[in-house]
């Protein structure tokens, strides 16, 4: 052998890799359990009837059959390589047919992918923007005065809110609200210096009504903002906000107007409370509270 060959040879094999055969196994313990407690990333799978527990980061569903073995790039243990096909490579015409093996309970709590969630992506009642000044309401089963009925999917215009002078100069909250006739409402709010508005200027409900949303609209607006960063549509479907019981009334502004509050009922209002030239007649039991 002359000495370009032994060279040749030698850093052939100084190159050479350990070749691990892949191993069948089936996803999952005897108990139907896949994930390893206190174990991130490692699944039991059965190996020969044998369980064991193997390092993984693919989408595996229970009693899927898959290869386990090592890679060149993580020789030092063994893990999930993939699934073993349980079909065909090929589909019907004839193109290669690629499939994300079910995997649901993976992003379920409190699996290692579980998805969390913000209040927005829950769809009944949701209002979102749809272009314009316009919001949609999803449909919903809600509570009314006669009982439970359905609440259809509508949409709103809220341009009649907005005041077209001073551009950018005032803003306010408005309240959207479903009624205890299963009707939607708006409680309109008070402008105030666009600078100065905070959640504290978002209108109360109205007796017996639920709120759902509240909307920012602003002088000259021309489209309600909904992205990522900032949406004009804050949520109050988990508030706990609602216009309290049969024989309360509450309103967080009350201008310019004669108010009598009828026996044994209660009118509860804020700070903002101004009845300047005008009537408070309270009759009987009745209570002002404010707030």
């Amino acid at each position: 052998m002359n000495d370009l060959l032994r060279d040749t040879l030698n850093k052939r094999l100084d190159k050479k890799q350990s070749i691990f055969m892949p191993i069948p196994a089936i996803v999952g313990n005897d108990a139907h359990v896949i994930n390893v407690p206190n174990r991130a990333n490692y699944i039991y799978v059965r190996i020969s009837g044998v369980t064991t527990q193997i390092y993984n980061k693919k989408a595996v569903s229970l009693d899927m059959s898959v290869w386990v073995g090592k890679t060149p790039s993580e020789p030092n243990f063994l893990q999930v390589l993939g699934e073993i096909p349980s079909r065909p490579r090929y589909n019907e015409d004839n193109v290669t047919a690629y499939r994300n093996p079910p995997h649901r309970e993976s992003h379920t709590y409190p699996n290692d992918d579980w998805s969390p969630i913000q209040s927005r992506q829950i769809m009944p009642l949701r209002v979102t923007a749809t272009g314009g000044m316009v919001v949609r309401i999803y449909k919903n089963i809600v509570k009314t005065v006669d009982g439970f009925d359905l609440f259809d999917t509508q949409t709103l215009d809220l341009s009649g809110y907005r005041s077209l002078e001073n551009y950018g100069v005032y803003a306010k909250y408005i309240l959207l609200e479903i009624s205890g006739s299963g009707i939607i409402s708006v409680v309109d709010g008070v402008d105030v210096s666009f600078a100065d508005l905070d959640y504290s200027d978002i209108p109360s409900p109205t007796s017996g009504a639920q709120a759902i949303a509240t909307v920012r609209i602003w002088s000259g607006q021309l489209e309600l903002v909904e992205t990522k960063i900032w949406s004009d549509v804050k949520d109050l479907r988990f508030s706990g906000s609602n216009g309290g019981t049969a024989n309360q009334k509450q309103n967080s502004r009350v201008l310019g107007n004669d108010v009598t509050i009828a026996d044994t009922e209660n009118l509860i209002v804020s700070e903002y409370f101004d009845l300047a030239d005008y009537a408070l007649t309270l009759e009987g039991d009745a209570v002002l509270e404010i707030i």
